[in-house]
């Protein structure tokens, strides 16, 4: 499914249009891109949270170039990462974002 189908099916349910909700489901988004660049976490009861994650500076291997038999070491900037665990499990999930997100992330 994807974020339109959803917005038009809370609409159904709740009565108001798709585009509406999705007007306000944007506005959430945004709001918790924001309050996750700003450091803080959110919580949504019943949900989950998301929050802001710093891994460490440290060195990395390039994979790519071990798999062709050369061993080549960067040393990477300590970075910031969006990450989100949901409530119902203690399992945290490591999802894609969006490279903008990141990119803010570690201004």
């Amino acid at each position: 499914m994807i974020a339109r189908d959803l917005c038009i099916r809370v609409g159904q349910r709740i009565g108001m249009s798709g585009s509406a909700v999705h007007t306000v489901l944007m506005a959430i988004i945004n709001e918790t891109k924001e309050v996750v660049r700003e450091g803080d976490e959110i919580r949504y009861p019943g949900f989950g949270k998301f929050f802001c994650d710093v891994l460490p500076a440290g060195p990395c291997i390039d994979k790519f170039l071990l798999a062709e038999g050369k061993e080549v070491i960067y040393d990477l900037p300590e970075r910031k990462r969006a990450r989100f665990i949901p409530e119902e499990s203690n399992i945290d999930i490591k999802f894609k974002y969006f490279d903008s997100l990141r990119m803010d992330l570690n201004q």
